[in-house]
């Protein structure tokens, strides 16, 4: 410092370089704490905040989505349909119909004979096959259960039959395996009955069957309602 500053009273210069800087954390001379230095930056944390904005918006839509598709819309109301109405058609008028004229037949009528009777101890009528009795122009119905069947005519004008269940008779009931049949009569009278021009009677063997009772009920009642079932042929 020159005299002269010292005489105006000026301050002596510090001795050394006066742009020289201080230390950090070195105290002044002069007194007083060094100022605090500048707080660091942080370079991540601000993708941080935008990821978790990110996120959220993330969570927020799809709760949006899954409640508009939970909520359901307003129904459309169905457009009605016109209805055609059918005009109202001209009604035909039905043509009479030619009633045809029955042809003769050529084969003569069948005399249809009484119907068959039945009692409460009598089977249930099953079905029936037809017994062509070619000698008298006549037909009998003869129930299915009786089996297969034949028949012959002697010269009385007695025709006797024979049938599978007929022969399962006992053999103490021989007679009555053969006896069964029709005969034809001169004219009315011990039950005869008329069958176109002529007259017959029915035949069951005498005696019965002991030893098989309700065979030979059940074979009789067969042979009634074939009896009852004579027509002419």
């Amino acid at each position: 410092m020159s005299d002269w500053d010292r005489l105006v009273g000026g301050q002596p210069e510090p001795e050394g370089d006066p742009y020289a800087t201080q230390p950090s954390g070195v105290r002044r001379a002069s007194g007083g704490d060094a100022p605090p230095p500048p707080p660091r930056r942080r370079p991540y944390l601000p993708w941080v905040i935008v990821g978790a904005v990110v996120l959220a918006a993330l969570i927020v839509s799809i709760i949006v989505i899954a409640v508009s598709r939970a909520t359901p819309g307003p129904a459309a109301s169905p457009t009605p349909s016109r209805s055609a109405s059918a005009s109202p058609s001209a009604s035909a008028t039905p043509l009479p119909s030619a009633s045809a004229s029955p042809r003769p037949s050529s084969s003569p009528t069948p005399t249809p004979g009484p119907s068959p009777t039945s009692s409460p101890s009598d089977p249930p009528r099953g079905p029936t096959n037809t017994l062509d009795i070619t000698q008298w122009g006549v037909v009998a119905q003869l129930d299915q259960r009786l089996g297969s069947a034949e028949y012959s005519i002697d010269a009385q004008q007695r025709l006797t039959l024979s049938s599978t269940l007929m022969q399962q008779l006992p053999a103490s009931c021989s007679a009555a395996q053969n006896g069964w049949g029709f005969q034809k009569v001169d004219g009315p009278g011990n039950g005869a009955r008329q069958v176109g021009g002529a007259y017959y009677q029915r035949l069951t063997p005498s005696g019965g069957c002991p030893a098989d009772p309700s065979l030979y009920s059940q074979i009789d009642t067969y042979m009634r309602w074939a009896f009852e079932s004579l027509t002419a042929g």
